[in-house]
């Protein structure tokens, strides 16, 4: 068995058996759209499953005072999404189509760390060691094969996501870019060892664009995430 991969796993779930086949977990922290524009706070809750790649993360962003926007991101039977409607009802935006197929799928392997129980559970994913400290995770889908490098510290934590080619909407146009999650402050959570803080970047050609700051708030491993994600559909 491969010893770094080993050394991962043993570090987020420990020596116990977990029967879960997901994890329910809440977030908050702040985002922003492009470059030079302002934070905007959110709340989120997000449903990783662990024996499939899916998931969905549901937020609230405050663009203003009294003016929320609810967004879902996700990716599940295959297939990605991305919705906003302003107080729920007014449609802002919708993403549908192979490069947003491509852009979710890459969102779940780089967010495994809040999943780990998919290193175990998941037969559809590809991991391997490239090197004492890199672990590549890759999938399958109709787009074809995606994969991220996740960094890993001394210990066993994963510290780092990286892909050099996910999609990024410029216009009306996806560019391949490449793109960063960064993960600190590890603890245990749930039953398992998380990271509870994450930030996110686009590498642009004039320097990083962080998107992205999170920290988790509760996580919860859950049975039938399937189901519950039908639910959450309803």
């Amino acid at each position: 068995m491969d010893t770094l991969l080993e050394k991962v796993r043993l570090r987020a779930l420990g020596t116990d058996a977990h029967e879960a086949s997901g994890v329910r977990l809440r977030q908050r922290g702040e985002i922003r759209l492009a470059p030079g524009r302002s934070w905007l706070p959110f709340e989120a809750e997000q449903h990783i499953r662990a024996d499939v790649p899916a998931f969905r993360w549901t937020a609230r962003v405050r663009m203003a005072p009294l003016l929320n926007v609810a967004v879902v991101d996700a990716y599940e039977d295959g297939r990605g999404r991305l919705d906003a409607r302003l107080w729920r009802v007014l449609p802002l935006a919708r993403g549908r189509g192979p490069t947003i197929d491509r852009g979710e799928l890459l969102r779940y392997l780089a967010e495994l760390p809040w999943c780990p129980l998919a290193y175990v559970g998941n037969p559809w994913l590809r991991l391997q060691a490239e090197d004492a400290t890199h672990l590549r995770v890759g999938a399958t889908d109709s787009t074809g094969d995606v994969s991220v490098r996740l960094t890993v510290g001394p210990e066993g934590d994963v510290l780092n996501a990286y892909t050099a080619d996910r999609p990024r909407t410029v216009g009306t146009t996806c560019v391949a870019t490449p793109w960063r999650g960064t993960f600190s402050d590890h603890r245990l959570l749930g039953g398992l060892r998380i990271p509870w803080h994450a930030v996110v970047a686009w590498e642009l050609d004039d320097g990083p664009f962080e998107c992205f700051r999170g920290e988790v708030t509760d996580l919860r491993c859950v049975r039938g995430a399937g189901a519950a994600a039908r639910e959450g559909r309803r």
